[in-house]
Order: structure tokens, then sequence, then C-alpha cells
């Protein structure tokens, strides 16, 4: 029986960190598309629609996820709290060759220009 306790208290602080982690996840997720639709607006309207419709479908579930961390987070044992950690990432938009209207892919690069890719 002692065994099966200690076991169970590590999978509790298993499941504390994982739910901070899914945290982050939604968040850098909502992040990232809303930061790609407005990327794409000025360069592709259209694809940049798409992109925003896929935003308000995953907000949709987003919304539900948290309501469902905030109900485990107040579960005995939870000790971590519902902020979310560091984002790692920025996104670079690429659109494919057969979506643009010039020969050539771009990408939308960190110093904020469209560069052409070759190949």
């Amino acid at each position: 029986m002692y065994f099966k306790v200690e076991h169970a208290r590590e999978e509790v602080n298993r499941l504390n960190i994982e739910v901070k982690r899914m945290i982050t996840y939604l968040q850098d997720e909502d992040s990232y598309l809303c930061k790609c639709e407005n990327q794409l607006q000025p360069i592709h309207p259209t694809l940049a629609h798409q992109v925003g419709v896929h935003c308000n479908i995953h907000a949709r579930f987003t919304e539900h996820h948290f309501c469902c961390l905030l109900t485990i987070s107040k579960l005995l044992g939870f000790t971590w709290s519902l902020s979310p950690g560091a984002s790692g990432s920025a996104p670079v938009v690429c659109i494919p060759a057969h979506l643009l209207s010039s020969s050539g892919s771009c990408c939308y690069g960190q110093c904020g220009r469209w560069h052409s890719r070759s190949g």
C-alpha cells in the first residue's frame, strides 16, 4: 500500500507539470495563429482569412480546455498556478509557390521583409 501511495504522489506531481505545459501550449498556439493571420493579411488576404477561421475554431476549444484546467486546479493536490510558462518561438509565415501570383515562394522573415526563396 505504501508504494501505491508514493506512486500516486509522483503522478500528481507529473500531472501538475503537464497542466502548466498544456496552458502554455494553448496560449502559444492562440498567439501564433493571430500573428500569422496579421502577417498574411497584407500579402494574401484569402489565406489570412482561412487562418483567422482556424484561429476562431481553436479559440472555442481553448476556452473549453481552460475551463477544464480550472476545475483540475481546484482538486486536492494541485500545487501549481494556472499561469503559462515562457514561449519559445515566433512565427515566420511561408506561402507555398502555388498560392502566390508571382513565381517562387516567399517568406516573411524576422526582419519584417519578404524574401524570395528559390527552389
